[in-house]
């Protein structure tokens, strides 16, 4: 799921949550999405990765794509 991706993307190269989360625009809706496994919308997903310099893509699973 994205949301688990998005997840394992930003712990794996150490972002700050917050910081991402003031830069996106998308606020209190990514720490409710890290810690209360809240759905993560698509106009976020997109400002996230706009942010982060990948493709929504990229946080897609495979077999899914």
């Amino acid at each position: 799921m994205i949301e688990e991706n998005l997840k394992a993307y930003i712990e794996s190269h150490a972002i700050n949550i917050t910081g991402l989360a003031e830069k996106s625009g998308v606020g209190r809706r990514l720490h409710r999405m890290i810690y209360e496994g809240a759905k993560l919308k698509a106009d976020d997903a997109v400002a996230i990765t706009k942010v982060l310099g990948i493709k929504v893509e990229d946080l897609c699973d495979k077999e899914n794509t």
